[in-house]
């Protein structure tokens, strides 16, 4: 009876996590315009890329040293302590799942105007996930959290990156155009001037 009510439990954290997940879901059309403070310094969107691809390794290790999610409780199901384990691994499996689904949905969504509200969506996101591991206390640690925020805001920063140098190719191309129509105007009325100026000569 007590392996099947340890089942059931880790049964039930499963179907909030799934319930969880469909709440935090928002509006892709939202726009956050609160002020962003840049926690980056990098000039280019490639070396936004690699410190990207440097702080997934950080990510995979923690998960490979089971610093990601942790558990306080030495669980036992039945008498095994073996199987406590598993039980544990399995719900900390899931509920890291869970969470960098709706992460990764998050990074796909942000851009160069809507970090706030995506920041608010991770930390929502890893509230609901400790909240609902219940009584089998597995929770998401702050450290692989704070990695992941990271991640959204390294992510932003390339996409503000992006939107920048699009904006000031943008602005250059204009300025261009716009040299370009005044000398046109001025060799035009140059031109016409020159026949007026003849016409003075000659009388």
């Amino acid at each position: 009876m007590l392996i099947q009510g340890e089942y059931e439990q880790a049964s039930a954290t499963y179907q909030g996590l799934k319930r969880e997940l469909a709440l935090v879901q928002e509006s892709r059309e939202d726009i956050s315009f609160a002020l962003y403070t840049p926690h980056f310094s990098f000039n280019t969107p490639e070396e936004y890329k690699t410190a990207l691809t440097m702080l997934r390794d950080r990510e995979r290790t923690l998960i490979g040293n089971g610093r990601a999610a942790m558990c306080p409780v030495n669980w036992r199901v039945g008498d095994s302590e073996k199987e406590g384990a598993r039980m544990v691994k399995q719900n900390t499996k899931l509920i890291l799942r869970v969470f960098n689904c709706e992460r990764e949905a998050a990074r796909a969504d942000v851009s160069w105007n809507n970090i706030t509200k995506m920041e608010e969506r991770i930390k929502k996101s890893y509230d609901a996930m400790n909240k609902l591991s219940g009584v089998l206390q597995v929770t998401i640690t702050p450290e692989y959290f704070n990695l992941k925020l990271d991640e959204l805001r390294l992510t932003h920063e390339q996409e503000e990156k992006k939107y920048k140098d699009r904006e000031e190719q943008r602005r250059i191309r204009k300025q261009i155009r716009e040299e370009e129509r005044a000398q046109r105007e001025f060799d035009k009325a140059q031109a016409d001037a020159e026949p007026k100026r003849s016409d003075t000569r000659r009388c």
